[in-house]
């Protein structure tokens, strides 16, 4: 085990009607507000954001609205979200949606304290020295950005879309009610599943030895989500099952499984060159791109983990390791395909074939992906041809 570090200021509000600790919390770093939201809204999002809105005016803080976020944030909305900020002096921002606002707004928070294109602190992001402090209401139980230092930004001129690490954007606080997540739709529920899964797995097949009590708890985050998959598919409202998922998204990437570990995040580096240049759903992305790749570097090295994966995740009885780690990957599939019904191949997501090679050499821009096995731009292509 490495190293490590671990402090989480995040102050998480957990339950129904945690809502009601708004004001109080935002009030705390500043009395100008700047809310963060989606430019398309559902019925159910556009209440919670008035609710919000009404809360905030009674208590005597001012509220800009800035509902420009769209699905993989694009840098130039940060942008303006940044020039806003500055013509209003916001003191504080409040991101109500699910990874896409909450990424925009904390890119938003750290591109007001810079004299920059903020495209720089994407590139490098030394360059983050400050940010405003970001709170958030979280819509969407997925991308787990209301407790990390994380956001993924895209840039639509350069179809990139890279990280931004920094722990000046940190959220301050999370208000997570299970029951502002019932109205989300079926498939945006099932995407959100094989993302939450997905951090998992990347901590979970991390090469680093001797990490045991990091793998246990990984395999616990999958095992709730996929406990809990059918319920919430079947029954959007059930409390319980929603507050399960909900609470595992936040955990598999609010670093507490990554400490200890050297993570390279293998498949979203190659999904997020893939929704940089179609804007494809990150879960669904993720999904068809998973499984191709554990059978990719599946080999001598990896496969005690596999069969780790297969026996203590999906209950497959011991016997080949080969075998049994084929077993897991095909308990996986079946579960991404069937169980979510998401998309199984690049093409269905609208992914052209004559752009394989430009997205594998974009996956590799900054260098082969050192994850569970090195990927070089040969080893990217061979993924996504498999995928597509």
């Amino acid at each position: 085990m490495l190293n490590f570090i671990w402090h989480i200021p995040t102050k998480v509000y957990f339950g129904t009607g945690q809502i009601a600790a708004l004001a109080g919390a935002v009030r705390t770093y500043g009395t100008r507000v700047m809310v963060v939201t989606y430019q398309r809204r559902s019925e159910a999002e556009t209440q919670i954001l008035q609710k919000a809105l009404a809360l905030m005016d009674q208590d005597g803080l001012t509220c800009t609205l800035f509902d420009q976020v769209e699905p993989n944030p694009l840098i130039t909305t940060v942008e303006r979200g940044a020039a806003l900020c500055r013509t209003q002096s916001i003191q504080v921002l409040l991101a109500i949606g699910g990874g896409s606002a909450i990424d925009c707004a904390k890119g938003i928070a750290a591109a007001a304290c810079y004299n920059g294109d903020p495209w720089d602190l994407v590139l490098d992001n030394a360059k983050v020295k400050a940010a405003l402090p970001v709170g958030s209401i979280l819509t969407l139980a997925a991308a787990g950005s209301e407790m990390d230092y994380t956001a993924v930004l895209s840039n639509g001129a350069t179809k990139e879309k890279l990280h931004l690490f920094s722990e000046w954007v940190r959220p301050k606080f999370a208000i997570l009610d299970p029951a502002y997540t019932y109205s989300v739709p079926r498939f945006q529920t099932a995407a959100g599943c094989a993302d939450i899964i997905s951090h998992a797995m990347e901590v979970y097949f991390a090469n680093t030895p001797d990490t045991y009590v990091q793998n246990r708890m990984a395999e616990g985050m999958m095992k709730t989500v996929i406990h809990y998959t059918n319920t919430v598919l079947e029954h959007p409202s059930d409390y319980e099952a929603r507050a399960n998922i909900m609470w595992a998204s936040t955990l598999t990437i609010n670093s507490m499984l990554a400490h200890g570990k050297s993570i390279q995040w293998s498949t979203h580096y190659i999904e997020h060159t893939v929704s940089a240049f179609y804007n494809v759903p990150h879960g669904a992305g993720i999904a068809v791109i998973l499984p191709h790749w554990m059978e990719y570097v599946l080999d001598r090295e990896t496969v005690d983990n596999f069969v780790d994966f297969a026996r203590n995740v999906w209950n497959i009885p011991g016997g080949d390791p080969f075998s049994t780690a084929q077993a897991g990957i095909d308990a996986l599939r079946h579960y991404l395909f069937d169980t979510l019904g998401l998309p199984r191949t690049l093409r269905e997501l609208g992914v052209e074939e004559d752009s394989l090679d430009a997205l594998a050499a974009s996956a590799v821009a900054e260098g082969p992906i050192k994850g569970t096995k090195l990927l070089v731009q040969e080893d990217v292509l061979a993924i996504l041809r498999r995928a597509f």
